[in-house]
């Protein structure tokens, strides 16, 4: 799947794609994910997967216009001391998904990130 940045532009006929009868038909692997002392402490990883996972549920409730944005948004997620690294592909994808990722987290039981671009 090729990454196509995000255009805000609407067509007054509701084009197919504004439709989303184009849907993504993938599931989106993970990003590289990795945790501070994850060799005593493996629950770590399962965690941060766990996160990923709670974020990719809910950008699938999203409109194929977002979904689309999804796959590669995130490159790689640490859990450092509990607090989630997150590095984005882009600035576009930060604001795009920043919400999505970090209410996973909460989720999780932590409140704190920390973010970076690739």
């Amino acid at each position: 799947m090729t990454y196509t940045p995000l255009a805000f532009e609407f067509s007054d006929d509701f084009t197919m794609s504004e439709n989303g009868v184009d849907a993504p038909g993938i599931v989106v692997d993970p990003p590289l994910v990795s945790a501070t002392n994850s060799d005593t402490e493996s629950w770590r990883i399962a965690r941060v997967t766990a996160a990923w996972g709670s974020a990719s549920a809910a950008v699938a409730l999203l409109s194929h216009r977002y979904q689309r944005q999804w796959a590669g948004a995130i490159v790689e997620l640490n859990d450092h001391k509990g607090t989630l690294e997150v590095t984005w592909r882009d600035e576009q994808s930060r604001m795009l998904f920043e919400g999505v990722i970090m209410g996973a987290w909460e989720r999780a039981g932590e409140h704190s990130g920390a973010h970076a671009l690739a």
